[in-house]
């Protein structure tokens, strides 16, 4: 198996899925989006970013990931392509985690440098499975992509964790925008005077103090989109509550968030998990199947972006998401 080269991000769609807490089905999705994917002719990579906790080669029925991140991270001497694996899948290479070997500190260097390598993967389509909690690598990684994917389920204790991992992530983009020790205090004062804590309130404050710096602020915060995916939904309330939270994100974050998929819970799913085989080739005409492949369509069909911007630079403009 040859590994993707490494190339220009101007080429690939790089999409993001988090969940901000575990057991939300996030990695599950992610398999089957990649799987989807790869069999619509794409070249897919999947990178499994949960570092040292990932189950993706699992989820694909690999038994020996080898040193995969982790091992990357350890070894400056590695480079992202050589942890790559065969997914066994057409179209689709793995970056699987692995932690056999204990999770490295992900210091700031090492978050940089594999940022900066999954940037270059070559592919059509680098799908990010972030690892749960809202630690500054699952956040920067988050921020790097160019779609932006949130799965939470009915539960109370998903949508609190994903409305609050998101939340921080706009925290962390706005606050890396400062350019300068006095406007980074100002964003620090300012999410906690302003009232509600939003970015329209957020704005409003700024412009008192440096108006340049609020328009810079609530340009960044108009870029940011985030497709929301539920999902292990039992009840027929249950998909009430994802276009809710999209409400609640735009009137509070003041962020773009629709609703990208409603996935049922699905005994097919649990099956696929235990018999390590995606759900999509395992059924692929249940329920749940056809509502993955209906949410990957939908974010192949997204315009992306219009610029690009490293993840790594202090400017505020390369900060945006």
């Amino acid at each position: 198996m040859q590994a993707p080269r490494e190339q220009s991000r101007a080429a690939t769609r790089i999409i993001a899925v988090a969940g901000g807490k575990g057991g939300v089905g996030k990695s599950v999705l992610s398999a089957n989006l990649a799987i989807a994917m790869a069999g619509s002719g794409r070249r897919v990579a999947l990178v499994d970013a949960d570092i040292g906790m990932g189950n993706q080669h699992t989820l694909l029925g690999i038994a020996r990931p080898g040193p995969g991140l982790v091992g990357f991270l350890r070894d400056e001497s590695l480079e992202l392509r050589q942890v790559a694996v065969d997914s066994g899948h057409p179209n689709l290479v793995l970056y699987p985690s692995d932690g056999a070997l204990g999770v490295p500190q992900v210091s700031a260097s090492r978050k940089d440098r594999l940022i900066d390598h999954v940037s270059r993967i070559e592919a059509d389509v680098v799908i990010l499975d972030i690892g749960a909690g809202a630690a500054l690598t699952a956040l920067d990684l988050f921020a790097m992509a160019d779609l932006h994917v949130l799965v939470l389920t009915g539960q109370v204790t998903s949508i609190q964790n994903a409305y609050g991992f998101l939340k921080a992530s706009v925290q962390r983009l706005l606050a890396r925008a400062a350019d300068t020790s006095q406007r980074r205090a100002l964003i620090e004062q300012g999410w906690r005077e302003a009232r509600p804590p939003a970015v329209v309130t957020l704005v409003e404050w700024l412009r008192g103090q440096d108006a340049a710096f609020a328009e810079l602020v609530r340009t960044l915060a108009a870029r940011v989109s985030v497709r929301l995916v539920g999902n292990l939904l039992f009840e027929e309330s249950d998909k009430r509550v994802p276009p809710s939270i999209g409400r609640m994100i735009r009137d509070y974050l003041g962020l773009d968030a629709s609703v990208a998929g409603l996935v049922p819970a699905s005994r097919r799913i649990h099956d696929s998990i235990t018999r390590r085989r995606p759900v999509l080739l395992l059924d692929p005409h249940c329920p749940a199947s056809a509502e993955i492949r209906r949410v990957a369509e939908r974010l192949l069909a997204q315009a992306l972006p219009d610029q690009r911007r490293a993840p790594d630079s202090s400017s505020a403009t390369a900060a945006a998401l």
